[in-house]
């Protein structure tokens, strides 16, 4: 036999809770829950509002800015320098850093350089690398095209670093194996 489900006529109220229904019925607002609806729908609004404000500055941000200036918008080129006075070989600085391993090879092709007329002339020593390069300072590039002729007569080096800035050197020799 199938068993009763209690309903709530069936069931009885203790004194406590009686005393409290009559005080207060459970039909009634309390007045916490309406202030805290009326501030639930206003932060969703206000979030709302921000929302479409960030969304039409960002997409609309280009187009506003160039209706104010009524101007289209150009971008500057990139301006060329005027040509530069090529150095003399003894005008130039070089340094000559050695990463053969080979003991005395940054002293030896300085020889060379000074014999070829270049008179400021540092060497040193690197980490070991492989194949020899040449940097040039990029600052000086359309100075310095008689160390390119001789570092690519001397040395046999075809590949040079450009777009680097050389402290003190307009050029700098990397001896490599």
């Amino acid at each position: 036999m199938p068993t009763k489900i209690p309903t709530a006529e069936d069931q009885t109220l203790s004194p406590e809770t009686q005393k409290t229904l009559s005080d207060r019925p459970l039909e009634e607002n309390v007045p916490l829950e309406r202030k805290n609806k009326i501030l639930l729908i206003l932060g969703t609004a206000l979030t709302f509002v921000i929302s479409l404000t960030a969304i039409g500055i960002f997409f609309l941000k280009d187009r506003l800015i160039n209706e104010e200036i009524g101007e289209p918008l150009v971008y500057e080129e990139e301006t060329v320098p005027a040509p530069q006075k090529e150095l003399a070989r003894g005008e130039i600085s070089l340094e000559i850093l050695n990463g053969t391993g080979i003991s005395g090879e940054a002293g030896r092709v300085a020889k060379i350089f000074e014999e070829l007329g270049y008179r400021n002339i540092k060497v040193g020593n690197t980490a070991l690398i492989a194949g020899s390069k040449l940097a040039i300072d990029k600052n000086r590039r359309g100075m310095l095209n008689i160390l390119l002729t001789d570092v690519g007569s001397e040395l046999e080096i075809s590949g040079v670093s450009e777009n680097i800035e050389l402290e003190g050197f307009d050029g700098r020799i990397l001896l490599g194996k």
